[in-house]
C-alpha cells in the first residue's frame, strides 16, 4: 500500500511541474508574439522618399502607361 501512496505523491509532483512548465511556455509565446507584432509594424513603415513620385522617367513615358 505503502508504494501506492508514494506514486500518488510522484504523480501529484509531475502534475505541479507540469503545470508550471505551461505557464513558462505560454508566457515565452506571448513574447514571441508581441515581437513579431513589433517586427511587423516596423517593417510596415514607409520611409518619406518612397511617398514622393520617381522623376526617373520622362513625362511622355508616365502618360502611356
Amino acid at each position: 500500500m505503502g508504494r501506492a501512496i508514494e506514486m500518488e505523491k510522484d504523480i501529484d509532483t509531475l502534475k505541479r511541474e507540469l503545470s508550471e512548465i505551461k505557464s513558462m511556455l505560454k508566457e515565452i509565446m506571448e513574447g514571441v508574439d508581441s515581437a513579431e507584432e513589433e517586427t511587423k509594424k516596423a517593417n510596415t513603415k514607409r520611409s518619406k522618399k518612397s511617398d514622393k513620385q520617381s522623376d526617373t522617367r520622362p513625362e511622355s513615358d508616365k502618360s502611356e502607361s
